[in-house]
């Protein structure tokens, strides 16, 4: 018993004792196979679900990443859209509370700007479509040369309103056409 203690100490897993028994052996042999492809089957799916879950946190932190552009441009379209909509809302109420001191072009006028303030909206919204197509690859990008100092002139137009309550004077000092 002392020696077979010794050899566990010493790192034995198993023993035969004498007198030897072959069929004892074969079972202890082939347990000891069994129990070693087990652990190697094992150490495998350790190392598959290890792979998985690095894979798994991979993916996690690109749709963060994802959400936050999601988020950020999402925030930059509602910001975008509020200065047409309140150039729109505002006008809209001048119209309503003065249109019995207001002259039939000043009425005009304000139509029109309110006209040129739905149409930035739906160009914006337009926009906002085009990169959602852009997004899942259903659109192909062909660059052009666009007038800046149109849009800018247009832009400017949009916000003099606004900036005419505050008593601000804005002034579009781009020289046109202005290509980029």
């Amino acid at each position: 018993t002392s020696d077979k203690v010794r050899g566990f100490a010493a790192g034995g897993v198993d023993f035969i004792t004498k007198p030897f028994h072959p069929e004892e052996a074969l079972a202890r042999v082939e347990l000891h196979l069994s129990k070693r492809e087990l652990e190697r089957r094992l150490e495998e799916e350790l190392a598959r679900r290890k792979e998985s879950e690095e894979r798994l946190q991979q993916v996690n932190l690109e749709l963060q990443e994802a959400i936050a552009c999601k988020d950020k441009f999402f925030s930059i379209i509602a910001h975008d859209l509020r200065n047409p909509l309140g150039s729109f809302r505002d006008l809209s109420e001048m119209i309503l509370e003065k249109s019995d001191s207001l002259s039939k072009s000043d009425i005009l006028r304000l139509v029109k700007m309110e006209f040129d303030s739905t149409k930035r909206m739906f160009a914006l919204l337009d926009d906002l479509l085009m990169w959602a197509k852009s997004q899942q690859n259903k659109i192909e990008f062909y660059p052009q040369n666009t007038d800046l100092a149109e849009i800018i002139a247009y832009d400017v137009g949009l916000l003099t309103l606004h900036a005419q309550e505050k008593q601000i004077t804005l002034k579009n000092s781009v020289a046109a056409p202005l290509w980029g």
